[in-house]
C-alpha cells in the first residue's frame, strides 16, 4: 500500500537521549507528515545508551570522527534498496547542542 503522506527526512545531531526527535515525531505525526530520521550522533556514551534504549539504534559518536562519504553510501545504497517503496520530498537536520560549561 502507498503512504501518501508528505515525506520528510532528517539527522539529529547532539541528539542527547532523543527528546527533541520525539517531540518532532509526534508533531509530524499531527500533522499527517511521514518523518524518518537517517543519522544521529551525540559524543555522551551515556546519551547514547539512553538513545540506543529509546529508538532501539545507537547513535554515532564524535561528529569530527564521521566518514561522511561511509555514512552517505550506505544511505544512498538503503534508499537504491527501498526506492520502490517510498519517495521523500524534504530535508531537515537537528542540531539540538546542549549548553556546555567550557
Amino acid at each position: 500500500m502507498y503512504d501518501s503522506r508528505e515525506k520528510i527526512r532528517f539527522i539529529d545531531l547532539f541528539c542527547g537521549i532523543g527528546g527533541f526527535r520525539i517531540a518532532f515525531e509526534e508533531a509530524c505525526q499531527e500533522n499527517d507528515i511521514s518523518a524518518k530520521c537517517v543519522f544521529s550522533s551525540d559524543i555522551d556514551t551515556h546519551c547514547q545508551d539512553s538513545f540506543e534504549a529509546n529508538f532501539g539504534e545507537r547513535p554515532h559518536g564524535d561528529t569530527t570522527q564521521v566518514d561522511e562519504k561511509d555514512q552517505i553510501s550506505k544511505y544512498i545504497k538503503k534508499k537504491r534498496q527501498k526506492s520502490q517503496q517510498s519517495k521523500y520530498n524534504s530535508s531537515i537536520w537537528f542540531n539540538s547542542m546542549k549548553n556546555q560549561a567550557a
